[in-house]
C-alpha cells in the first residue's frame, strides 16, 4: 500500500502542531506517494518504527491511501 500525506498532514509537518515521536515523524516524512508501506517500514526499522506507528499516523488523519497508484 502506498500512502500520501493529507492536507492536515502537510500542515502538521510544517508547523509541528502535533506531538509525534521522532520515529513517527521520520516515517511520516518518508510517505511521499512513491514508497510503499513495506519500503518505509524497512527503511525506518533501525529507528524502531512499527506498523503501530503508521497506524497512529493514519488515526490522526495525517496519511491516506494513494488512490491513483
Amino acid at each position: 500500500m502506498i500512502y500520501i500525506k493529507t492536507e492536515r498532514g502537510q500542515t502538521a509537518l510544517h508547523d509541528r502542531s502535533l506531538a509525534l515521536t521522532p520515529r513517527q515523524r521520520s516515517a511520516f516524512i518518508m510517505f511521499d506517494g512513491k514508497r510503499s508501506l513495506d519500503e518505509v517500514l524497512k527503511a525506518t526499522s533501525s529507528l524502531g518504527v512499527t506498523p503501530d506507528d503508521v497506524g497512529h499516523l493514519l488515526s490522526l488523519c495525517l496519511l491516506t491511501p494513494d488512490r491513483t497508484s
